[in-house]
């Protein structure tokens, strides 16, 4: 091989050398650019350019707060206003485990009520919280505004939860339209104002229904003489095959809370299944009832109710 050839192939060789390290240069920065580029769109607006503490201040400002919040009084505050922000706790429960939305009105008034039904996690979180938290108040926020505050009577497994506070129609339309809008399209339920009609038929249930309850008693009784069921689960299967659930929605003055029949043993010889009528049905007033060995009487008193109290 000559020297000139040498020569030759030598340049080669550092011309290839030189191209590669040009073009993967320039490949490279190109990918440094586009990574910049694609940090800087996913950086928020709120803090871009904007140095330390100032970012973290600016995040916390733009970070979105949940419309719906429930929170537990704090017992050991020293404030008596039921609007101190002071006074409640956090309990994780908020629009994000929503998963249905009711609204609903009743006849004759100019009010409405927003029922909410939970998922799985919020289910599990309500129930934990009641369970943890017996006696103190739960208050339900609506961005950021008090609206109610029950007092928690007993644990809450259903995953269920009202929001009364007064609401004209106007305004329990608004707050139920921003909380059906956080739940996932796919998921969505199509919001409407559901007219509350056919009262007299469902109080006829709840009619029924403790009557029914009262024959399995009688009969419990009739077989464990002189004892009566310490509750309505010991009547389940011999006597009655499942326990009968109050129709929904509630009705009249009854609460969301209210419509439900529950057994209290009183003595040995005595008990009473208390319950909510919405109107005046089969020659018994609106409001609540209890049945007891006799039958059913009235009762405008308050009743113990398990779950929410007001």
């Amino acid at each position: 091989m000559s020297i000139q050839n040498m020569f030759s192939e030598k340049k080669l060789v550092i011309l290839v050398v030189v191209v590669a390290v040009l073009v993967f240069g320039y490949v490279g920065l190109n990918q440094y650019r586009s990574n910049k580029a694609e940090q800087a769109r996913l950086e928020p607006l709120s803090t871009r350019g904007l140095p330390p503490p100032a970012a973290d201040v600016a995040t916390e400002l733009f970070k979105v707060k949940p419309i719906l919040e429930l929170k537990i009084q704090d017992s050991d505050t020293s404030s008596t206003s039921t609007t101190s922000s002071q006074q409640w706790k956090l309990t994780g429960i908020t629009n994000k485990q929503i998963k249905r939305v009711t609204l609903e009105s009743h006849d004759g008034s100019t009010q409405s009520t927003i029922h909410l039904e939970f998922n799985t996690e919020g289910t599990k979180l309500i129930y934990e919280t009641t369970k943890a938290n017996i006696g103190k108040k739960m208050g339900i926020f609506v961005n950021g505004k008090l609206l109610s505050a029950p007092r928690i009577g007993g644990v809450i497994n259903e995953g269920q939860v009202i929001i009364s506070g007064n609401l004209s129609v106007d305004e329990a339309n608004s707050i139920a339209s921003q909380i059906n809008n956080t739940i996932p399209i796919a998921n969505r339920p199509i919001l409407k104002l559901v007219p509350v009609d056919d009262v007299t038929k469902r109080d006829n249930i709840r009619i029924e229904d403790v009557q029914q309850i009262n024959k399995a008693i009688k009969l419990y009784y009739n077989d464990k003489n002189p004892y009566y069921p310490k509750n309505l689960k010991d009547l389940v299967p011999n006597y009655i095959s499942k326990l009968p659930v109050a129709p929904t929605p509630a009705d009249g003055d009854c609460s969301f809370y209210d419509n439900s029949y529950e057994y209290t043993l009183v003595s040995s010889e005595s008990y009473v299944i208390s319950f909510c009528l919405g109107n005046e049905t089969s020659g018994y007033s609106a409001g609540y009832h209890t049945m007891n060995p006799n039958g059913i009487i009235s009762s405008d008193g308050a009743r113990y109710l398990p779950g929410f109290s007001y």
